[in-house]
């Protein structure tokens, strides 16, 4: 019986020996705290430094060119200093001296590179569970759904433009007033995209652009959704309470999404500064239109948008009341005529 060959399919790769497999990994870091190298250590030793006869090969021009080395001893791995002109130091621990032994998560600085110790034996998070499904961040890096964000608005302001339109709707005089609020949307992605650019390294224009763009979109479609409330149940009260709530909420998803595609910092950090930003921006609005809040306004502004009738559910008034309360305000208006020709 001849020998079975394993093929591709059949081939067992052995594992490597024990003394062979490495004992930590070290973790080089960017500015924003992201891995962006690991170089795997064992009980040979590891020259790091600016000269390229290093196993590690540091760009810093504030490393020395044999600036440290890492060697494995019964005890763990050592850290120790040649020499070097600007030294090692361990966060929490200080400058070291000669040489040092590694802890699972000890931060190295090197000059100006910051670099992270792994022990094998780290424990890590649990795996998730892959449900085919893109988290809620990662849909805004979908180009279907940026697309969509994008048709979405353009056809929300060139429908409320035509609403409010009481004369005959010309395609061409609607567009700049269309386009103009869209034009808001690549400058706010371009200066979060310098942010991405400085934290993670990241440009992220596209994510941002969609955020934008789906942040506009809800504000638009709340604002048109709490009005025809206020018409069909005479809620007039409510209507202004009820705008800033769904703006202040909006506001503070649109920032919680664009510092998560800008920041390393854990999402509960982020969502506390969000929430944080949008409070202010709230308030500062409040602030604003209560200080040019007057009982009588010399510029009025009037809403044009029209409302099918069977939009409104709540009970109505008789033509006599409704004349009555014509007749009532014209007094009321000649009264602050007088008062003020006085």
């Amino acid at each position: 019986m001849e020998p079975l060959i394993p093929t591709e399919e059949t081939a067992v790769v052995a594992p490597a020996p024990e003394s062979e497999r490495p004992l930590g990994q070290l973790e080089v870091l960017n500015r924003g705290g992201r891995v962006t190298q690991r170089i795997a250590l064992g009980r040979n030793p590891v020259r790091i430094g600016r000269a390229y006869d290093n196993e590690v090969v540091i760009d810093d021009p504030f490393v020395s060119p044999h600036h440290a080395l890492l060697e494995w001893s019964d005890v763990g791995i050592r850290i120790i200093d040649h020499d070097s002109l600007n030294g090692i130091r361990i966060d929490g621990r200080g400058r070291v001296t000669d040489s040092e032994l590694l802890r699972c998560g000890d931060l190295l600085h090197l000059g100006h590179t910051q670099l992270r110790f792994r022990s094998a034996a780290f424990a890590l998070s649990p795996t998730r569970r892959d449900g085919r499904v893109p988290t809620l961040p990662g849909l805004f890096e979908q180009p279907l759904l940026r697309l969509a964000s994008f048709l979405l608005v353009f056809a929300v302001l060139l429908l409320g433009n035509y609403l409010e339109t009481v004369r005959e709707f010309e395609l061409l005089k609607a567009l700049p007033g269309t386009l103009f609020p869209l034009s808001f949307i690549p400058f706010w992605a371009l200066g979060w995209s310098f942010a991405s650019r400085i934290m993670i390294q990241r440009w992220n224009f596209w994510p941002h652009c969609s955020i934008a763009a789906t942040g506009m979109l809800l504000l638009l479609l709340t604002e048109s959704l709490i009005s025809y409330f206020v018409f069909a149940f005479d809620l007039d009260a409510v209507g202004e309470p009820l705008d800033y709530l769904f703006s202040y909420l909006v506001i503070a998803a649109v920032l919680y999404f664009s510092l998560l595609h800008s920041s390393a910092t854990p999402p509960r950090q982020l969502l506390k500064s969000s929430i944080g930003v949008a409070t202010l921006c709230i308030a500062l609005l409040l602030v604003t239109n209560l200080a040019r809040f007057d009982d009588f306004d010399n510029e009025p502004v009037y809403a044009a948008t029209f409302k099918a009738p069977f939009f409104r559910l709540s009970g109505g008034e008789s033509s006599a009341d409704f004349f009555a309360a014509t007749d009532l305000l014209l007094e009321r208006v000649a009264e602050e005529v007088a008062e003020q020709e006085d």
